[in-house]
């Protein structure tokens, strides 16, 4: 019962209301008694006793309840004070500054309403400092390429450049032109993921098959670099977005294939659990190292800045996103002995 009035402020405010009720009422009835038996003490239980007794209550009552309303005026400030703290400290949030917190330690509502708060300014916070981080990755990723794009067209237009450069300078001007189209085309699904507005669309495929045909699509990179692709793909029936899932093997794939070591392995795998199905992408490459292990989801977050060309830091963030609202998990090992494993287990 305790436990329920600590925890309840309008158990408290009821309480306190009672309280203060019945001091008032007591407090009245104690001065008219008080008047009264000093009359008969005094023997003088007159007609002015009588007369005077209505207006002796009279001011017993009305001092009652001047008493009765500054304890109640104090009570509610207690109670109102936290609130209004929160209301400033939201004002506050509502004008950029993510540093406030509540400071209140009971355990009620407000006790709860602080604690809600402050996890919600805690999220606020972080949400700004990634809005930041990406405004300023967004602005690098475009920065260069467009940069690169200028300087060449400018070196293509000058009379003075050799044909044979000329070739040269298209040639990379496709590519920089390329991975910006790659890029627009990648924040754009990353934003109708983040924000919910693609809708999945579950059809029934082959997943075996699904991943063949992705290691098909991305032959001419692995064979670029003499990889030999070993696959243990059992047959799996399965029922879910086969367009949202063919970007997860995808990314991952095209992943391990850039950071494999040429003329290495990479090997492929999917299996039947139970209700789940369990795709496994290892390659032998460059390990990612501790400091990297916690942002690797993050978008444009490159570990291997050596290949920052060749992607922008969305793959992950993007197959991250595509297997959390599909209901699945998914897990990366990296080590010395073993290489670099990425497991999904889906439903």
């Amino acid at each position: 019962m305790k436990n329920r009035i600590v925890k309840s402020i309008r158990a408290k405010g009821t309480i306190a209301a009672i309280i203060i009720l019945c001091t008032s009422c007591i407090l009245s009835f104690l001065i008219t008694m008080f008047v009264f038996w000093g009359s008969i003490k005094l023997g003088i239980v007159t007609e002015f006793t009588h007369a005077s007794m209505g207006l002796f209550s009279l001011v017993a009552l009305i001092l009652s309840a001047l008493i009765g309303s500054l304890l109640l005026f104090l009570a509610l400030n207690r109670i109102t004070k936290p609130i209004i703290h929160i209301s400033d400290c939201a004002k506050k949030v509502t004008n950029g500054d993510f540093s406030v917190r509540v400071k209140h330690t009971s355990k009620d509502e407000i006790g709860t309403l602080a604690d809600n708060f402050n996890s919600m300014v805690d999220g606020l916070s972080k949400m700004e400092y990634l809005r930041k981080d990406f405004m300023s990755s967004v602005s690098h990723e475009f920065k260069t390429p467009i940069a690169a794009i200028q300087g060449f067209a400018e070196l293509i237009s000058d009379d003075n450049t050799m044909f044979d450069e000329r070739l040269e300078y298209s040639r990379i001007l496709k590519e920089e032109t390329t991975r910006l189209s790659k890029l627009c085309s990648n924040m754009l699904r990353l934003s109708g993921l983040d924000s919910g507005t693609m809708v999945l669309k579950p059809v029934r495929f082959s997943l075996d098959e699904q991943i063949r045909k992705v290691i098909v699509l991305l032959a001419d990179l692995w064979q670029e670099k003499n990889l030999t692709i070993d696959t243990d793909l059992e047959k799996i029936d399965f029922y879910g977005d086969e367009e949202l899932l063919h970007q997860v093997w995808l990314n991952l794939l095209d992943n391990a294939i850039k950071f494999s070591e040429k003329s290495g392995n990479v090997s492929v795998s999917c299996a039947k659990a139970g209700e789940f199905a369990v795709v496994c992408i290892n390659n032998m490459g460059k390990i990612i190292d501790e400091q990297n292990k916690e942002r690797i989801f993050e978008k444009f977050y490159q570990c291997d800045k050596s290949h920052s060309q060749s992607g922008n830091g969305l793959g992950l963030s993007i197959v991250k996103r595509i297997v959390d609202i599909s209901g699945g998990e998914i897990s990366f090992e990296s080590s010395t002995q073993n290489g670099t494993t990425f497991k999904v287990i889906i439903k």
